[in-house]
């Protein structure tokens, strides 16, 4: 039941209630199939369990670290903060949408279970499991994830600062066409080549309008 896709999308739907804003402060292992996420400004500790037998993940409120036997894991994920939430729409795939244009993505696949860090190239930075064989590699995954608000959208684009509009766009948007986000950031009064770091903060309420008229 913990591991069945409902339920996990239950899990996704209040996690991205209550994560977004938050940072990694704390990131370590005490089990070999378990990573534990402490954040700064929020008690309790997301725990992603990739045991074959139970993959799932929950937030817990009770977790205290061991003084022994316990060590810290995905590094580079390490003091980011977590922009939104999305889950696959139809198989147990989450990834959270993090500053920087990173994405920490948790596959519950049974013995291939993993948490991955992908860096703005969408190469793999870091992983839980299989770290030296899956770093440098683009991930494997079945499909993109639902689509994210235009609200959501617009930030998870502003979050690339090293890309341009339109590929920013188009990354966590695929479901549009190219076509498509060319006519909506024509809409809004934006070039497809704009650098994110050039963006203008007033262009925001625009964009978010332009990418409602085409959802």
């Amino acid at each position: 039941m913990h591991s069945a896709y409902h339920t996990l999308r239950a899990v996704a739907l209040d996690l991205s209630k209550r994560l977004p804003g938050h940072s990694f402060e704390e990131i370590y292992s005490q089990d070999r199939d378990e990573v534990f996420f402490g954040f700064g400004r929020l008690a309790g500790h997301l725990v992603v369990s990739c045991r074959p037998d139970l993959p799932c993940c929950y937030l817990h409120s009770a977790v205290k670290r061991a003084k022994k036997n316990s060590a810290d894991v995905l590094a580079h994920a390490a003091g980011h903060t977590i922009h939104n939430l999305t889950i696959h729409p139809s198989d147990r795939v989450l990834t959270f949408h993090l500053s920087a244009g990173f994405a920490l993505t948790i596959q519950l696949f049974g013995a291939r279970s993993n948490v991955m860090l992908t860096s703005p190239d969408a190469r793999i930075a870091d992983a839980f499991k299989r770290s030296k064989e899956l770093t440098g590699h683009t991930p494997a995954l079945s499909a993109p994830g639902v689509t994210l608000s235009p609200e959501g959208l617009v930030t998870a684009v502003r979050s690339l600062t090293q890309s341009t509009l339109g590929a920013a766009v188009k990354k966590f948007a695929p479901q549009f066409p190219v076509i498509v986000i060319l006519e909506l950031l024509h809409r809004a009064g934006l070039a497809s080549e704009l650098p994110i770091a050039l963006m203008p903060v007033d262009s925001i309420p625009a964009l978010t309008a332009a990418i409602s008229s085409v959802n």
